[in-house]
């Protein structure tokens, strides 16, 4: 499974970019990606739910898809964030940095929730609440008409 994702992710990243770049915003795809991110984990838990493993896994495998659209999308908004290109450089290095993080967090997360509640779908919810308040700050202050940035 971690083979899919690393593939899927990392193959999907050159196409958010190039979404970003063909629809000429970053802030779009990947607010829309992040919408599509919501509902695959809302799926993903469903699957879970209904003991359906091919729902479970479609999902998955959209879960992984979406990551790298977003990795994509939201790397094409930060120069237009930092109009400065050293600037820019800075922020895109340490968003790099910090997005290796996940490859660690989210284990945690998923070890966090077995371990305290002998169940992984708590760690679903806590995915489900980053991805919304994600969603929310994308929306409000890159993607909405009147936000004041353009990316």
């Amino acid at each position: 499974m971690r083979f899919i994702q690393l593939l899927g992710g990392s193959g999907m990243r050159p196409v958010g970019g190039w979404l970003a770049d063909k629809f000429n915003s970053g802030s779009k795809v990947t607010l829309y990606s992040l919408l599509l991110m919501l509902a695959s984990i809302v799926i993903v838990l469903l699957g879970l739910q209904a003991h359906s493993f091919v729902m479970f896994f479609a999902a998955f495998v959209l879960l992984f898809l979406t990551t790298g659209f977003v990795n994509g999308a939201s790397f094409r908004m930060i120069p237009y964030i930092f109009n400065n290109p050293f600037h820019a450089s800075l922020v895109t290095g340490f968003t790099a940095a910090i997005a290796a993080y996940g490859a660690f967090l989210i284990p945690k997360i998923f070890g966090w929730a077995h371990s305290n509640y002998n169940l992984v779908t708590p760690a679903f919810y806590v995915l489900i609440a980053f991805t919304v308040i994600t969603i929310v700050i994308t929306w409000f202050f890159y993607a909405r008409s009147n936000s004041g940035i353009k990316c």
